[in-house]
């Protein structure tokens, strides 16, 4: 596992409009301090067509964050850098669990439900929004 934190960017005072689960309404949600954490991460394909690893995040936000996590291709090795990841992959990426801490971000093969390749690594990008008082 690699995991790699890009940026903290913080918010003194922002309002947000925001949907809860699936009301079909939109409230306006004023937010004092709010924090965004971002990276990416990667993981060495198994044979399986699922995947799945911890990634813990570089704060405790107040409450549990919104996390979204996407696929950004993969590498016959581990990449160094964001940068080198070279191939884009058939597979997607998703968050999943998350607490004020961590969350579990999940890789599965879209290919004819096919194992994902030993050889290969599997890179994903994350972000997380969520309020944290200690800015």
């Amino acid at each position: 596992m690699t995991l790699e934190y890009l940026t903290l960017r913080n918010y003194a005072s922002r309002t947000n409009d925001y949907q809860d689960d699936n009301a079909n309404s939109i409230t306006n949600n004023t937010v004092y301090k709010q924090r965004d954490c971002w990276g990416w991460g990667q993981k060495q394909g198994i044979a399986a067509t699922t995947m799945s690893e911890t990634v813990t995040l570089p704060i405790t936000y107040d409450a549990v964050p919104v996390p979204i996590a996407a696929h950004l291709g993969f590498k016959t090795s581990a990449a160094a850098s964001i940068g080198g990841i070279t191939s884009l992959g058939a597979y997607t990426s998703g968050a999943h669990t998350p607490t004020t801490t961590n969350f579990v971000a999940v890789l599965c093969d879209r290919d004819d439900d096919t194992n994902f390749n030993t050889s290969y690594y599997y890179a994903y990008s994350w972000l997380t929004r969520g309020t944290y008082d200690a800015v």
